[in-house]
């Protein structure tokens, strides 16, 4: 086992939030840690994890795999009843542990191999793998994305599932598309924010975050236009991460 067993799931969130695997890998891992809870092993069926990460069979199992070879997971396969079971432990990966290998040291006189030629100017490349953004539960940022998707078409049952089970949400950018209800005022550095776009959900955390409860619950039951100095409020930017391909 490379690594030391995670106490609990918020310890290993934290060894999720560093790692250096793909924003899906991290979608799944987080998903585990939602079930696992204070416990150090837990069983969850395939099924429970495609349906909490809203993601295909073959998905899962992927991203349990990379997991597992990044040194984030300890796994267990075993089949109760009629369904895959999978036991979990979470491990925070060890100084080193996914370090790369020393190359070799070439012996006096071995002849070198030829190096490879360096792609001209114009050269067609290998494309990179898409960068997304792994959003923490509770992050303005996620309560924007939620209310962005429920204005463009996900169900109040869907926005209330993912409000319970407090997953990340992975996507392409930090903060959804600006609503054109939103008044700038570029004169006077104002911004009317009105209820119920994205922009006044992500303040009302901002307020809640920052000590301000009682006027973000003010504001929200009554309804009142914010004026504020910016579309978004500050938060610190999250680092981008590798995404793989979610086969179907």
């Amino acid at each position: 086992m490379r690594g030391t067993p995670a106490p609990n799931a918020d310890a290993w969130r934290s060894a999720i939030q560093v790692a250096d695997v793909a924003a899906s890998t991290k979608l799944v891992c987080y998903t585990i840690a939602q079930n696992l809870g204070d416990l150090e092993i837990v069983k969850v069926r395939i099924e429970t994890l495609m349906r909490e990460a809203n993601l295909s069979r073959t998905s899962v199992k992927t991203h349990v795999r990379k997991a597992e070879a990044a040194g984030l997971l300890q796994v267990d396969e075993h089949t109760a009843g009629r369904g895959h079971v999978l036991s979990f432990r979470g491990i925070v990966p060890g100084a080193g542990a996914l370090s790369a290998p020393e190359a070799p040291t070439q012996r006096a006189g071995a002849v070198s191999a030829p190096e490879a030629p360096t792609p001209s100017a114009g050269a067609s490349s290998a494309p990179e793998a898409p960068r997304q953004f792994v959003i923490p539960a509770g992050d303005p940022r996620w309560h924007a994305w939620l209310g962005w998707r429920l204005a463009n078409g996900e169900s109040y049952r869907q926005i209330a599932a993912l409000q319970v089970s407090k997953l990340p949400l992975v996507q392409a950018s930090q903060w959804p598309p600006e609503s054109p209800e939103i008044d700038v005022h570029p004169g006077l550095d104002l911004v009317r924010i009105p209820w119920g776009t994205p922009e006044y959900a992500a303040w009302l955390t901002h307020y809640r975050r920052t000590g301000r409860a009682h006027a973000a619950q003010s504001a929200d039951m009554a309804q009142r236009t914010l004026i504020e100095h910016g579309r978004w409020p500050p938060v610190p930017p999250l680092a981008l991460t590798e995404s793989s391909h979610d086969p179907a």
